[in-house]
């Protein structure tokens, strides 16, 4: 389901992935928008970036990413903008070798996902009534992040990170 009941952790980090493209003085022809179908679409989201680019939205959720990404030989994209999407693939060096073909040579790709300080004090919370052995999926650490995207020879890779708090007044409420 798009709108409204999106959630807001995924709402506010593809906000972020928009503005920073929006910062950019550059232009970017086409863009590849990797979307889950929980947020509102792109182009009514952000209609000015939506009006004066070729925006493609592929929603991962509905397929399988890894092996429904476009063919290189489609055509390239200037950027391809990624909100949380590291921690469902399977293959993540692949996933990000297959972006950097789609990508042209100066393209940029923005990708967000949880990191590994992700849901501290919810697993202290679980630690504490006594699961300890409660587990999370795997999370990407920013080293290994920046170590990846070096090694499969992106130009300029930055890797930085942000620290969000979303508080929720109830169990029922971080759910809904």
């Amino acid at each position: 389901q798009r709108g409204p009941g999106a959630p807001v952790i995924l709402q506010q980090l593809t906000a972020e992935l928009v503005a920073r493209v929006a910062e950019h003085k550059r232009h970017f022809g086409r863009i590849l928008a990797l979307t889950s179908g929980l947020e509102p679409p792109l182009a009514t989201t952000c209609p000015a970036l939506a009006a004066n680019t070729t925006l493609t939205e592929l929603c991962w959720r509905e397929q399988d990413l890894e092996t429904t990404l476009p063919a290189p030989a489609a055509g390239r994209y200037d950027a391809i903008i990624a909100p949380q999407i590291l921690q469902w693939v399977t293959d993540v060096p692949r996933f990000l070798l297959h972006c950097g073909r789609l990508l042209n040579p100066d393209g940029l790709l923005l990708a967000s996902t949880l990191g590994v300080e992700s849901f501290a004090p919810w697993r202290e919370a679980f630690l504490q009534a006594g699961f300890a052995a409660t587990q999370t999926m795997p999370l990407t650490d920013i080293v290994s992040a920046g170590m990846a995207l070096q090694k499969l020879g992106f130009a300029l890779p930055v890797v930085d990170r942000d620290h969000l708090t979303f508080t929720y007044s109830s169990w029922a409420a971080f759910w809904a």
